[in-house]
């Protein structure tokens, strides 16, 4: 049994996609959009529209990742709406609307990108650096393969054990994650702040944690 529960006790299932240079053209415009597949769908639904202009919007963090810096954390207001509600001779077509923010500066072409719904009904938006130890987690955390530009996959990974990582991306979001005394985020946490160890000073950690009184001796 894991020491923080299980990732669906926080997090429902994702919606993931590496990230195009057409997603985050920054010449292009502020406002970012992306076509509702069917992986979205199942992700938010497809009854009513949830618009921002109309203060039924999406309450919605947006959160960078890399190896180097604390998480880059914004939270905004996401529009989901149907852009062919009015044209009852065309199907929907669903569209997920929201404003430019920081998370959205830094990212570029190949970073991975993942939605989700927290439990307290806010949609979570990870953008992961390409090829950095933070991607990694993050698709071992959510089950994710090597996606590929293009549409976005959905992956239920819900059942899996939460580990630290998947425990600290949550803290960071203000999420209580309730731990036991002897797991490895508060000593995290203490070390690195929000920044996320690479594997070598995680495993670091976990070793002193296994072994705490070993010791390397040398003829």
């Amino acid at each position: 049994m894991s020491d923080y529960g299980r990732i669906g006790d926080y997090i429902g299932p994702v919606a993931a996609k590496k990230l195009s240079a057409v997603d985050i053209d920054a010449n292009s415009s502020n406002q970012h959009e992306f076509g509702g597949n069917d992986a979205l769908r199942r992700l938010l639904g497809t009854g009513e529209d949830r618009r921002t202009s109309q203060g039924h919007g999406i309450p919605t963090a947006l959160m960078y990742l890399s190896d180097d810096d604390a998480p880059a954390v914004a939270d905004l207001e996401t529009t989901w709406y149907d852009a062919r509600r009015n044209n009852p001779n065309r199907s929907a077509e669903w569209r997920l609307y929201y404003k430019d923010c920081e998370p959205i500066r830094m990212a570029r072409p190949g970073d991975l990108m993942c939605f989700g719904m927290l439990r307290d009904n806010r949609l979570l938006i990870i953008i992961a650096q390409h090829d950095s130890t933070a991607e990694a987690q993050a698709k071992w955390l959510f089950g994710i393969d090597d996606e590929q530009e293009g549409a976005f996959r959905f992956h239920d990974n819900t059942e899996r054990e939460l580990d630290a990582f998947g425990a600290q991306i949550f803290e960071a979001l203000g999420i209580n994650v309730e731990v036991r005394d002897d797991t490895y985020l508060p000593e995290m946490i203490g070390r690195w702040g929000y920044r996320f160890p690479s594997n070598e000073e995680f495993a670091g950690v976990k070793g002193q944690k296994v072994c705490p009184e070993s010791r390397i001796f040398t003829d």
